[in-house]
């Protein structure tokens, strides 16, 4: 299924803790993505030394509301410190439906979605 998102662009200032809102929804219908069967949320985001920053599902993901497709991802200042500084950068939210065999992946992508400023002082 492809997915897809009501979002802005984010602005993360480097060494804040930030939670970013977001609703998935289903990118051909515009029904929001249901993520009540969802068994993993992985969101990814690029660090400063080309490594991945990797919040999953209870781990810095929350469902805020599965019918609705609402999660937040809270990134804390110490992981905020290490992303990449760059306007209009991606990031991408990957949604396992079920488990096993039968399981589906989803991936929303977010681009040119998130800009990271660094500190001015």
């Amino acid at each position: 299924m492809d997915c897809n998102t009501d979002l802005q662009i984010v602005t993360i200032i480097q060494g804040e803790d930030r939670d970013l809102f977001l609703r998935i929804v289903d990118k051909k219908t515009q029904q929001p993505f249901d993520l009540t069967a969802a068994s993993a949320i992985n969101a990814r985001f690029k660090n400063a030394d080309d490594t991945v920053l990797v919040k999953t599902l209870n781990s810095g993901v929350t469902i805020i509301s599965a019918a609705a497709g609402k999660i937040a991802v809270t990134i804390l200042k110490t992981e905020s410190i290490l992303l990449k500084p760059r306007e209009a950068q991606n990031f991408e939210i990957e949604v396992v439906i079920g488990s096993g065999a039968a399981s589906k992946l989803s991936v929303v992508q977010f681009i040119e979605a998130l800009t990271v400023k660094s500190r001015v002082v």
